[in-house]
């Protein structure tokens, strides 16, 4: 998303966003929202939710795209859109032979992982349900 005001915080994108799905989560338990930033280090406007079911995704897109972040203050009025990874794909690194440097795989802990996608799992039936009521 884009055009958040300098001073949005994480919390208030959480709240705003969890209701369109479930936020996934990092290995700390945290939400996954990236907020970008200047050289300078100040907060760029700019931000990235990651949804754990892609469904969400295109709700987020349809319910807060030229939205406010704050309800009733329009200079809070942001940009939703699907995020586009295809330049990371083409940038030398990692996957698919695209030279540079070689980037060693992540250790991945897979109980962890099952863990984190079970607990997420069980956020994501109850609030289908109540969709529907």
């Amino acid at each position: 998303m884009t055009g958040l005001p300098p001073d949005a915080e994480q919390e208030e994108i959480v709240e705003r966003f969890s209701k369109c799905g479930v936020i996934e989560e990092d290995e700390g338990g945290e939400p996954k929202i990236k907020l970008y930033a200047k050289e300078d280090g100040s907060f760029s406007g700019d931000a990235l939710v990651v949804f754990f079911k892609e469904d969400s995704v295109t709700l987020a897109v349809n319910l807060l795209d030229e939205a406010e972040l704050r309800l009733g203050q329009p200079h809070t009025v942001m940009s939703v859109s699907k995020a586009d990874f295809a330049h990371k794909s083409h940038s030398g690194g990692g996957g698919g032979g695209g030279g540079g440097e070689y980037q060693p795989r992540k250790t991945v802990d897979k109980k962890k992982i099952t863990k984190r996608i079970g607990k997420m799992q069980r956020f994501v039936l109850p609030s289908c349900n109540t969709l529907f009521y």
